[in-house]
């Protein structure tokens, strides 16, 4: 294929990107929505839970801020003074455009937000680490979460153990920009240099460790929220299930925000624990869960920018009639 083709290839395929988005989204629905109604009989047996519910909605409404929080803790390594609550803001408005098609949409509104007190290069390479180092950690959690299985641990220690050592290792600034190196190669656009040190990219990937962390135990709560026999031994496996599910459908690409990809691949995982449909509603739930708590930060954040705005302009006013 030569660079003419390859170049038709890209803007054909962007065109039927959005369809192809939805056909997917529409199609992994229907076979929840139809695998849901053939065992509304048995899901109906099961109460409603409204203590896990709240208890699973503070979880992901304390997973959106704290991803704000890791952002502020890259720049802050990276010796960048901005405030934390204009990150949190800058993060929680790009996660909520995350919605819209395009990955481009998340980088686009922090530079907008964030340009009056960090250069836009500067947004860049903060962003390419963060993404970086929340691919893997979910990487490393998933293969942890996966150890919590003895009988698995026991049959795939061997493969287990060196790729958690190899995910470990990737964290030394030398392999990790090596690493990226490769992948500006490969997706031909130049990826800024990560110059950290060894105990500062450690200290961000624990930080970002209790991201996963938080957000496993919501899903386990989300669980428990319409199927109160789940055990609680489970927790290792929904935040292993939470992670990997996450960096896939991130991957991806081909849905907003890994919708349905998410949902299929969490659902496939649990269900190897609880009933099948069990694992379909609960994560439907959890979606729903965490979609409602960005969508009421959001509003916040639009309602006291609004306030502002008004205030801004009753002073104005005030002044011109003195």
């Amino acid at each position: 294929m030569d660079k003419k083709e390859g170049s038709n290839f890209k803007k054909v395929f962007h065109k039927i990107k959005p369809i192809l988005s939805l056909i997917i989204i529409i199609s992994i629905f229907t076979f929840f929505g139809f695998r849901l109604y053939s065992s509304w009989h048995q899901i109906k047996t099961y109460e409603f839970n409204y203590f896990y519910a709240i208890l699973s909605i503070i979880g992901t409404l304390i997973s959106t801020l704290y991803l704000g929080i890791i952002y502020y803790a890259v720049l802050n390594s990276l010796k960048q003074k901005v405030p934390m609550i204009k990150v949190v803001k800058a993060h929680n408005l790009s996660d909520f455009a995350s919605y819209v098609p395009g990955k481009v949409w998340n980088l686009m509104v922090r530079i907008k937000i964030l340009h009056k007190y960090i250069d836009k290069s500067t947004i860049i390479t903060s962003s390419i680490l963060e993404m970086f180092l929340m691919l893997l950690l979910s990487a490393i959690v998933l293969f942890l979460g996966l150890m919590s299985n003895l009988t698995l641990l026991k049959s795939y220690i061997w493969f287990l153990l060196p790729c958690i050592a190899g995910l470990l290792i990737i964290i030394h600034p030398k392999i990790m920009n090596l690493l990226l190196k490769i992948i500006s190669s490969i997706i031909r656009k130049e990826i800024p240099k990560i110059k950290l040190g060894f105990k500062d990219l450690l200290k961000l990937s624990f930080i970002t460790s209790l991201y996963w962390l938080i957000n496993g135990i919501s899903l386990f709560f989300s669980l428990k929220t319409i199927y109160p026999l789940t055990p609680w031994s489970l927790i290792p496996k929904t935040i292993a299930a939470n992670a990997g599910a996450w960096s896939l459908g991130f991957l991806s690409t081909l849905t907003p925000s890994g919708i349905g990809i998410r949902e299929g691949i969490t659902s496939y995982i649990l269900s190897s624990s609880v009933p099948n449909y069990i694992a379909i509603a609960s994560t439907i739930i959890f979606r729903v869960f965490s979609m409602l708590t960005l969508f009421i930060v959001v509003m916040i954040i639009a309602l006291n920018a609004y306030r502002k705005h008004r205030f801004k302009n009753l002073k104005r006013i005030l002044i011109g009639n003195q």
